[in-house]
C-alpha cells in the first residue's frame, strides 16, 4: 500500500496501540536522507523539549554527583568540612537542642 505522503513528508499512521499518529520519516520517497526530520524528530517544538529534557537529566546527574562528593568528603574528616573552631562555642552553659532555653545547672 502506498502512503499518502503531505508536502513536508510526513504521514498518517493508524496504531492498535495508540491510535492515530504523525510519522516523519528519516527518508524521502526517493531514498535520500531527510536531515530536518532526522534532527528535529520533525519539528521545532520536539528539538526544544528533548533539548530541555537532556539538560534536566544531565543536570540532575551533576547534582547528584556533587552531592554524593560532598558527602563522602563530610564523612572523611567533618570538623575540617565545617571549619570547626572550639573557641566559637561556649562550652560553659549547656544548652537544649533549639537553641533557645539554658538550662539551669546550678540546683
Amino acid at each position: 500500500m502506498e502512503k499518502d505522503y503531505n508536502d513536508d513528508g510526513s504521514y498518517i499512521k493508524n496504531d492498535k496501540l495508540f491510535g492515530y499518529s504523525v510519522v516523519y520519516p528519516y527518508k524521502n520517497r526517493d531514498g535520500s536522507i531527510n536531515w530536518f526530520n532526522l534532527t528535529t524528530g520533525g519539528s521545532y517544538g520536539k528539538l526544544a523539549v528533548t533539548i530541555f529534557i537532556i539538560l534536566l537529566i544531565i543536570g540532575s546527574v551533576y547534582a547528584y554527583k556533587k552531592d554524593v562528593g560532598t558527602c563522602y568528603e563530610v564523612i572523611k574528616n567533618p570538623c575540617e568540612y565545617c571549619q570547626f573552631d572550639p573557641t566559637i562555642v561556649n562550652t560553659d552553659t549547656p544548652r537544649l537542642p533549639t537553641g533557645f532555653q539554658v538550662i539551669n545547672n546550678e540546683g
